[in-house]
């Protein structure tokens, strides 16, 4: 039995696939599988992994139709036989020594490593959580360690900056549930549920930049958002194991999400998802209503998606960043 496997769920990235498989294999570390899952790719994807067996040995999964993200992790996590799991994303790639790193680590539930982010023009920019990181790093989270845990989810929460004990996630069932924005319902629950989390600050992936990503590109199904945290908070509330705090801190990382989505990063929204999300928003910020005295910027933020009218979000979205870039030039 390998000790670490990692899973590289890949769909159209024709061009980056190859980088990403690379990063793999030199590694200064041999004891681990590579599960990679085709989902049903309408580039050359296929043909450059096929080709790719050449050079390295890893298992290639074909998926015959296109289900998703949440689907490909899924599909290559049941092949696993190892101790630990990685799900890398296919256009990402890791950086030399990662998984030597984590030999000094043993018998966690999940270890927390840190990222970059990096574009095609060379430009790179190190999370900006990254003291956070190196505060809880070398300490052992247990799952009593509510305050701990509550500041961990501030760091991005994703898959992909995470190495997973199987057993762990076998123990308490954990998959991810379809659909865009699949590591929210699964990373939350992973770090309320975990007994043991160590966090390291080292940066040990490579978070790619792309124009052509899920979460870059426009489309109806970023509506998904609102679905994930709807079931994520049923999760909390209906699951004695979790402590009751994490809600409340979740309930806040929804407001900002929802609000970065519909302000920020508006173009990515149809006038369908827009909508959608809207309605879901008021529904689930009223069904999960915050006990507490919410922090000013996030009352502000929260009555500005119930009461902004949603034809007028794309408009004040532009006004709003606009502001802001004239605001870092004078300042």
């Amino acid at each position: 039995m390998a000790k670490y496997s990692i899973i590289v769920p890949a769909y159209n990235v024709e061009v980056e696939i190859e980088r990403c498989i690379q990063s793999i294999f030199e590694q200064d570390y041999s004891d681990l599988e590579v599960i990679v899952v085709d989902d049903c790719s309408t580039d050359n994807t296929l043909k450059v992994l096929e080709s790719l067996l050449d050079k390295w040995s890893f298992k290639l999964i074909k998926l015959s139709t296109n289900q998703g993200l949440a689907n490909a992790r899924n599909v290559g996590f049941a092949e696993v036989s190892s101790e630990f799991v990685l799900f890398i994303d296919s256009d990402d790639y890791l950086q030399p020594g990662l998984l030597t790193h984590f030999e000094q680590y043993s018998d966690y539930d999940v270890l927390v490593y840190n990222h970059q982010r990096v574009w095609a023009d060379g430009k790179v920019a190190i999370n900006l959580k990254s003291d956070l990181l190196l505060d809880l790093s070398h300490t052992v989270i247990s799952k009593l360690d509510t305050d701990k845990k509550r500041a961990l989810f501030k760091n991005l929460n994703v898959a992909w900056n995470k190495c997973y004990s199987v057993l762990f996630l076998n123990n308490f069932a954990l998959s991810f549930e379809d659909g865009y924005y699949e590591d929210i319902t699964f990373n939350y629950k992973v770090l309320a549920l975990a007994n043991n989390i160590q966090v390291t600050d080292y940066i040990g992936i490579n978070y790619y930049q792309r124009d052509g990503s899920i979460l870059n590109s426009k489309s109806n199904k970023h509506k998904d958002i609102t679905l994930q945290y709807r079931r994520l908070f049923e999760y909390f509330v209906n699951n004695n194991e979790i402590d009751s705090g994490y809600k409340s801190s979740v309930y806040i990382i929804f407001i900002e999400h929802v609000f970065n989505l519909m302000v920020k990063q508006n173009y990515r929204l149809t006038t369908l998802a827009t909508k959608k999300i809207k309605s879901e928003f008021i529904m689930l910020t009223q069904r999960y209503e915050f006990t507490g005295k919410l922090p000013k910027p996030i009352f502000i933020k929260k009555g500005f998606i119930k009461y902004c009218p949603y034809f007028m979000l794309g408009v004040l979205s532009k006004a709003i960043l606009i502001g802001i870039q004239l605001k870092r030039r004078l300042f």
